[in-house]
């Protein structure tokens, strides 16, 4: 499982993710990406398990990070796995494994350490690093996932439109069933809304906040959590 930050923030919106997986428990890797101007937080499982339940841990840890420091994470582009499952014959996604030679010795594709300083043994770091925990991945997707409403987030307005359509379609809803923490929340539990929206805001925690009905402890190391759960746009091709 891969998050992919692009943009001026990544750092500091890997040191707000970091603190919020610190804060869970949840072991993260990062990683310097080819172009030296984006990150990739690795999470690696005890074993395989669902597309979905890995994007809904991401999301939560996406979500989450941006309640507890108060930040757009504007820097986010997109999860991989791309979806929770492929059509028959799909290939899925491709995103670059570190190492790679060239771009080393410029301190890119590189594993960093909590002040965004390469390791100095590579791979005697990565020996080291735990996996996560399978069955804590599935408790943790599915407590999101049933006690607190879904905000999907997306960064243009278009995608905004498509998402509610298709899930107007899919779940059977007028696609008045739909809110935004812009204005007020959804009767169906989903609310959609533009990354630039919560940015503009002047409390974000507060416009994450409100699109919880109630509070809820995913685990009892994070009873702060409200339950929220932000989800990637459908995967785009690239350009």
């Amino acid at each position: 499982m891969a998050i992919d930050l692009d943009g001026p923030s990544w750092m500091d919106d890997v040191g707000a993710l970091r603190s919020t997986v610190d804060d869970l428990g949840v072991p993260v890797l990062v990683e310097r990406s080819r172009s030296g101007d984006r990150a990739h937080l690795w999470i690696v499982f005890s074993r395989p398990l669902p597309a979905r339940d890995a994007r809904r841990l991401a999301s939560l840890l996406l979500t989450l990070a941006m309640q507890r420091r108060s930040i757009a994470m504007s820097s986010y582009d997109r999860l991989f796995p791309n979806q929770d499952s492929m059509p028959r014959g799909g290939f899925g996604n491709l995103i670059a494994l570190p190492p790679q030679r060239e771009r080393r010795a410029d301190g890119c594709t590189v594993f960093l350490d909590g002040a965004l300083e390469p390791y100095p043994d590579q791979w005697l770091y990565l020996a080291g690093v735990p996996r996560m925990d399978a069955d804590r991945v599935h408790e943790m997707a599915a407590e999101a996932h049933r006690s607190g409403r879904t905000l999907v987030l997306v960064h243009r307005r278009p995608l905004a439109e498509q998402w509610a359509q298709r899930l107007s379609e899919f779940l059977g809803l007028d696609a008045g069933a739909f809110g935004s923490p812009a204005t007020s929340p959804g009767s169906s539990g989903i609310d959609v809304a533009m990354v630039q929206t919560l940015v503009r805001r002047d409390d974000l925690e507060s416009a994450a906040t409100a699109t919880s009905s109630s509070t809820s402890a995913i685990t009892s190391r994070h009873s702060r959590s409200n339950g929220c759960c932000a989800i990637s746009p459908p995967a785009t091709s690239p350009g």
